[in-house]
């Protein structure tokens, strides 16, 4: 007789307000909010720059000045984005818009990538 392992799921619960997400929204804005939103609950709640010695190494002192650097752009995020598209919207032409949506998916693919890059740094 066989016996089946049920599998086992887990859940990580994100809370997106003050995220700009209010309705619908596109899956690569929601990956891009994801991603932010976990540096942000690893900055807030796991206290991480006062718990580890980020003085170990090149590579923890980079980490960590990266890691502060993702969380300040997350944090000013919506206010810049804010800046930006109220700028672009006084011209009111497409053209105009398509370079504003293009700069702001780079921005963001930008921050993802570094988040990437330092998240075997996130543990605490």
């Amino acid at each position: 007789m066989k016996i089946k392992k049920r599998k086992q799921t887990q859940y990580v619960e994100i809370d997106i307000t003050n995220t700009g997400i209010t309705d619908w929204c596109d899956k690569d804005h929601m990956i891009f909010t994801l991603i932010m939103k976990m540096v942000e609950m690893y900055v807030e709640e796991e206290d991480p720059f006062d718990i580890l010695d980020w003085e170990w190494d090149d590579a923890h002192r980079e980490a960590k000045k990266e890691l502060q650097s993702i969380y300040r752009f997350w944090k000013h995020y919506h206010g810049f984005i804010k800046r930006i598209e109220d700028k672009y919207l006084e011209v009111d032409t497409f053209d105009l818009y398509d370079h504003y949506e293009q700069l702001i998916q780079d921005l963001e693919y930008q921050f993802m990538i570094r988040a990437i890059n330092v998240r075997g740094f996130m543990w605490t």
